[in-house]
């Protein structure tokens, strides 16, 4: 690599924020000499001098306004995006709410024709424990009447009568 002339290294960092790839470009062994290398410092330090004293850039009197109205579209934009509801016209709206609305209904009448069998296999049940002989209406009140009739003999309830028998 050739060293560039001093005058192009001095002009790329004299008064201005330099990028630091070409700060490390230029502090690279072999690429400047020594008084030039000293030079290129006082440079950098000089500039980091000035712009700590600049006053900052000015502001235009409409600043917060631009501010506030670049938020509100970028606002937008997102809803826009995030938002697949709007998108729809209200046919296809209606369209989704009638599906929701006939899922709902059908799954209801499902349920309730489920709950009516089970109430109607319940009162066959009732009706037949009331026409066997010997058990009256008024025990078939009793929860614990009802809880025996439903269990079914036992494997060993047989055994010990069958033990009890001999």
């Amino acid at each position: 690599m050739t060293p560039e002339p001093p005058e192009d290294w001095l002009d790329r960092v004299a008064g201005r924020k330099v990028d630091p790839e070409t700060i490390r470009r230029f502090r690279q062994p072999g690429r400047l000499s020594e008084p030039e290398r000293r030079r290129l410092e006082a440079e950098l330090a000089f500039n980091g001098l000035l712009d700590g004293h600049r006053p900052p850039p000015p502001v235009s009197s409409n600043f917060t306004a631009q501010v506030l109205a670049r938020i509100e579209q970028e606002e937008r934009v997102v809803e826009r995006r995030s938002s697949w509801w709007p998108r729809i016209g209200w046919i296809p709206r209606l369209a989704a709410l009638a599906v929701v609305a006939l899922t709902f209904g059908v799954l209801w009448s499902q349920g309730s024709a489920t709950r009516q069998v089970r109430m109607a296999k319940q009162a066959v049940e009732l009706g037949r424990a009331a026409n066997v002989p010997g058990l009256e209406a008024v025990s078939l009140a009793d929860f614990e009447v009802i809880r025996r009739i439903g269990v079914a003999p036992r494997a060993e309830d047989d055994a010990l009568i069958l033990a009890l028998a001999q």
